[in-house]
C-alpha cells in the first residue's frame, strides 16, 4: 500500500521538473491555481418552530395489562435408531423433535405379583414395578402474550398519530394509534411471542417512548430520562437557499460586485455579502471554492458556494468575482483612504469619506482619458483635475479599495455623457456622483426616486439612466440632495 505523503511528494517532484524545463527553455513557467476552500457556519435568527399543538406529556398512559394466550412445547421424541444404535431387542433408537399444544401428564401404575400357596405354594412374594417411561426433553416453550394499554389525549388538540414504544421480555413492542380526539381515550392491544427453553413468568411491559403527532411537529417524551423534546413531524427534503451576491446577482454589466485584490487572498470575507437561509436549521453550513481563482493573475473568475443543512439536503450557487494585482493605483489609494478613512468605521460612513474627499479634491475641467478607468483614476488622484468621467474613475479606485461594492452608471438620454456610481452600503444600491452640477446638490447615497425627482426637475434631465439593466436602490432615505 502506497503511503500517504507518497502523492504529494511525486507532484512537488513533477512542478519542479515543468519549471526546470520552461527555465531551460527560456520562457515563464505557468502560473499554478492554488485550490482553497473556506466555511463558515450561518445563523438564522429568523427560524423558529411552530407551535407544539400536542406535547407527549398531555398523554395519559394507563391500564397496562399482559396476558398469557397460549403457549407451544417443543420436545424431543424417541424414533427408528440408526444401525449402529441398538436396543436389547435389536432396535435402535434415535431422537427427534415433537411439538405439543398442550402438556400431557403420564400416570404411574405400580403392578404386585404375589406367589402363594393356591398358585404354586412358593414361599416367596416377587413384587414387580413397572419401569416408568422416560419424559421427553423439552427444546423450547413458546409463550403467546397479548398485551394492552389505555391512552387518553387530555390536550385541547385533536391527535393526528400516537406512537407508544416499550419492551416486554427483551422484546421492543410498538403501538399505533390515530386521530385521538380531544378527551377521548383509546384501547391499543398486541400479540407476541417469547421463546425459552424453561418455565417463566409472564413478563411486564415497560414503556419507553412516547411519540405525539400532531400539526406539523411531533413531541417525545423518553421515560427513562424523563425528558420532554420537540422536532418537524416530516423529513426535511428543501435544500437550503444561497442568496447576496451569487448567480446574476453577483455582477452589472462587465462589473462583478466583489473585487478581490491580490494581497487579500487569505483574508477576503467571502461571506459578507452571501449568505445562507433554510426553512429549518437555525445554523447552515456554508462553503465557497475559489479553486479556479488564480489571485496571480488579474482578471474575472467564477467561485462556487455550497449550503448544506442538518438532513444532508445541498444547493449550489456560482458567482464572478474580480481579481486585482496591486499596482500604483492601489498604492495611491491606500494612501487617501489611510487618511481619510478608519478601518472600524461602517461602509456608509467609509462612502460619505469618501465623496467629500473626491469632489474637494477635484477640479472639473471638462476634460479627462476615456481610454481606461484605472488611467483616469491614475490621472485625478495626482493631479486633481478633470470630468465627470474623473469623478467617476476616483471614487470607484477609492470606494472598491475601500471593500464597498459598486457599479458604473451613465446617461442615456439628454445632453452629452455623464458617468456616476452606485454604491453599496445598508444592504442596497445608492446612487453616488460626485461631480458637482451648476444646479448644485450633492448626491452621496441618494435613492432612485430622488435621483429622478432632481433629474425632472431643476436637473433638466441630468439623471436619466438604463433603469431595468441597473440595481434597484432601497426605499429608505439615507441623505439629501439638498
Amino acid at each position: 500500500m502506497r503511503k500517504k505523503g507518497m502523492g504529494k511528494a511525486a507532484a512537488v517532484i513533477a512542478a519542479a521538473m515543468l519549471f526546470s524545463l520552461f527555465s531551460e527553455a527560456g520562457m515563464a513557467a505557468p502560473q499554478m491555481v492554488q485550490a482553497a476552500t473556506y466555511q463558515k457556519t450561518i445563523k438564522n435568527k429568523s427560524v423558529k418552530k411552530p407551535e407544539v399543538l400536542v406535547g407527549a406529556d398531555k398523554v395519559k398512559v394507563f391500564s397496562i395489562k399482559v396476558k398469557e394466550i397460549g403457549k407451544q412445547i417443543q420436545e424431543a421424541e424417541t424414533t427408528e435408531p440408526s444401525d449402529d444404535t441398538k436396543n436389547q431387542d435389536g432396535e435402535s433408537a434415535q431422537q427427534e423433535e415433537k411439538t405439543t399444544e398442550i402438556t400431557e401428564k403420564t400416570e404411574t401404575t405400580d403392578i404386585t405379583t404375589e406367589t402363594t400357596e393356591e398358585n404354586g405354594g412358593g414361599d416367596s412374594v416377587e413384587n414387580i414395578e413397572e419401569a416408568q417411561p422416560e419424559q421427553p426433553e423439552i427444546v423450547s416453550i413458546t409463550y403467546r402474550y397479548k398485551v394492552t394499554v389505555n391512552v387518553k389525549n387530555k390536550a385541547k388538540n385533536d391527535i393526528r398519530k400516537l406512537l407508544l414504544t416499550g419492551k416486554a421480555g427483551g422484546k421492543t413492542i410498538t403501538f399505533t394509534a390515530k386521530n385521538l380526539k380531544v378527551g377521548k381515550t383509546m384501547t391499543l392491544s398486541k400479540n407476541f411471542e417469547l421463546t425459552s427453553k424453561t418455565e417463566r413468568d409472564t413478563p411486564e411491559f415497560e414503556c419507553q417512548k412516547l411519540q405525539v403527532y400532531a400539526g406539523s411537529m411531533v413531541s417525545t417524551y423518553r421515560y427513562a430520562s424523563d425528558k420532554l423534546s420537540s422536532d418537524y413531524a416530516t423529513p426535511d427534503k428543501k435544500a437550503p437557499e444561497i442568496r447576496g451576491f451569487v448567480g446574476k446577482n453577483s455582477y452589472n454589466g462587465s462589473i462583478p460586485y466583489q473585487t478581490i485584490y491580490s494581497d487579500q487572498e487569505k483574508t477576503y470575507d467571502y461571506f459578507k455579502y452571501v449568505y445562507a437561509q433554510d426553512n429549518r436549521d437555525a445554523k447552515i453550513t456554508l462553503k465557497v471554492d475559489t479553486s479556479k481563482v488564480n489571485f496571480k493573475k488579474k482578471g474575472t473568475y467564477t467561485i462556487t458556494y455550497t449550503a448544506e443543512d442538518k438532513a444532508g439536503n445541498v444547493s449550489k450557487k456560482t458567482a464572478k468575482i474580480a481579481v486585482r494585482v496591486n499596482d500604483s493605483l492601489d498604492q495611491m489609494a491606500d494612501t487617501v483612504l489611510g487618511r481619510i478613512i478608519k478601518k472600524d468605521w461602517s461602509d456608509r460612513k467609509k462612502a460619505t469619506a469618501i465623496y467629500n474627499y473626491t469632489r474637494g479634491h477635484i477640479a472639473y475641467t471638462g476634460n479627462s482619458n476615456k481610454s481606461s478607468w484605472e488611467k483616469e483614476a491614475s490621472n485625478g488622484l495626482r493631479y486633481g483635475r478633470g470630468d465627470c468621467f474623473t469623478y467617476y474613475c476616483v471614487s470607484r479606485a477609492l470606494l472598491t479599495r475601500a471593500g464597498i461594492p459598486n457599479i458604473e452608471v451613465t446617461r442615456v438620454q439628454g445632453y452629452g455623457h455623464h458617468w456616476w456610481n452606485m454604491a453599496y452600503v445598508n444592504g442596497g444600491f445608492y446612487h453616488f456622483d460626485t461631480c458637482p452640477r451648476k444646479a448644485g446638490g450633492r448626491f452621496c447615497l441618494v435613492t432612485d426616486a430622488q435621483l429622478k425627482n432632481y433629474s425632472a426637475t431643476v436637473g433638466k434631465r441630468s439623471h436619466i439612466w438604463a433603469y431595468s439593466q441597473k440595481p434597484k436602490s432601497p426605499e429608505k432615505v439615507l441623505s439629501s440632495i439638498f
